[in-house]
């Protein structure tokens, strides 16, 4: 695997940046892949305001934010709130989670006086967990009802670079995690495109992402392929029980692999649901030219088709490769794709419904590994759900260090985490 052109060079950075890079799910660029990128094949061109903008006024534009430093820790990858509770758990690519107390902004001026350091660690799988690469402990999330259904859910890959997802039990916040059972284990072809995002819809159901396998241009097709669990969006009923820890919930893919629930996908770095319309987004990594955002509204979730992104055969709005195959599905286009000028990598993002910067309720809010602003698209009524693009607007916020991965506290307030170790809170100025 090669850094993207627009990536930082190695003989230029330490080598923690090339963890960086490659965790937040590049490997695209300059590599060789099957098939060429074209332009955006006809569909309408992107807004894109770089100067940023003033505040919430009527044309519709987002207010200014800011972020404020509230935690620092080793290479965290993501960060959950423990549910009922202002604790968050914080998600370290090498293997650990720990439970965290007084990282909370409880007003745009009342953050921590210094970044939080410490936490109790109730996980540990650092031995079991390969960091190289794209690698290492990448997704967890709490049972919906945690602590009466003490169950947590991870996804991290082994020293061979195979996938786990496992459930465990952690009985309250300051307790120790015990291994349950596996519930899946996917062979990995290459050491990039691991997705490892999980996650739990309002349907109960968990859902967890997973890239086309690595390398570029999908060579082996496997994001269209209904045999192949790489490249798609699974789902889960982890409450059906069976022999297998899990029940196929009805409205998963017929055919194939029972666990699929939409296909087309080359690594899904991150996805949300919109806490307050239950609609889902995903921010799906590009290869040569465009990056992209996806979003299936609620009621599609429960629906009979099968949504289907369609990567290898395009790439945002634009042609990747027409000669690879289409699987089954309905073709869903991205609600937005940027060019490559723009960013290099995406980093999905949520939907802000929390309480204390009302002008940005609605607004989806996301990343670019690549660039040094936050990111922000009018998320009501999903975007692209008519199949016409939606539209960009930046919003600069000074601090920005390669994201990695965005998370929401209990009130809804948005942290935003670097694999270069600190946590920011999302505040609004003035």
């Amino acid at each position: 695997m090669r850094i993207r052109p627009s990536a930082p060079s190695l003989s230029t950075v330490p080598i923690i940046l090339f963890a960086l890079v490659v965790a937040s799910g590049c490997g695209g660029g300059g590599e060789s892949g099957g098939g060429s990128s074209s332009a955006n094949g006809g569909a309408p061109t992107t807004k894109m305001d770089g100067g940023g903008v003033d505040g919430a006024s009527a044309n519709g534009a987002p207010p200014k934010l800011a972020l404020r430093e509230v935690g620092r820790f080793d290479q965290p990858v993501h960060v959950v709130a423990v549910p009922g509770t202002d604790q968050m758990a914080v998600v370290e690519k090498g293997g650990r989670v720990l439970v965290v107390s007084g990282m909370v902004c409880s007003a745009r001026d009342k953050c921590p006086s210094t970044p939080v350091t410490q936490g109790v660690t109730v996980l540990d799988i650092r031995s079991s967990v390969s960091g190289s690469s794209e690698q290492g402990l990448l997704g967890f999330a709490f049972h919906p009802k945690w602590p009466d259904d003490p169950r947590i859910f991870i996804d991290y890959t082994d020293a061979d670079g195979a996938t786990h997802i496992e459930a465990w039990s952690l009985t309250s916040a300051t307790g120790t995690a015990t291994r349950e059972r596996e519930l899946l284990r996917i062979e990995q072809p290459y050491e990039n495109h691991n997705g490892g995002h999980v996650a739990f819809g309002p349907d109960g159901l968990l859902y967890i992402a997973m890239g086309d396998g690595g390398s570029a241009g999908d060579p082996e097709d496997r994001a269209q392929s209904d045999d192949e669990r790489l490249g798609k969006l699974l789902r889960l009923d982890i409450d059906g029980g069976g022999e297998r820890g899990y029940a196929i919930p009805k409205g998963n893919h017929a055919g194939g692999a029972p666990e699929i629930w939409a296909l087309g996908l080359r690594n899904p770095w991150r996805f949300s649901f919109d806490r307050t319309l239950g609609d889902l987004w995903i921010g799906d990594v590009g290869q040569d030219s465009f990056e992209e955002i996806d979003a299936v509204t609620k009621a599609s979730l429960g629906a009979a088709e099968t949504p289907n992104f369609e990567w290898r055969q395009r790439e945002g709005f634009g042609s990747f490769d027409d000669a690879g195959s289409i699987g089954p599905g309905t073709r869903t286009p991205p609600v937005l794709d940027y060019p490559r000028k723009d960013g290099c990598s995406v980093t999905g993002g949520v939907v802000y419904r929390g309480e204390d910067i009302p002008a940005l309720d609605g607004w989806y809010v996301f990343a670019d590994f690549c660039a040094s602003d936050l990111r922000l698209l009018r998320a009501d009524g999903v975007p692209g759900s008519s199949r016409t693009r939606g539209e960009l607007a930046w919003k600069t916020a000074k601090g920005v260090e390669q994201p990695a991965s965005f998370g929401e506290t209990q009130r809804g307030e948005i942290l935003l985490v670097s694999l270069g170790g600190g946590i920011d809170q999302i505040v609004s100025v003035g």
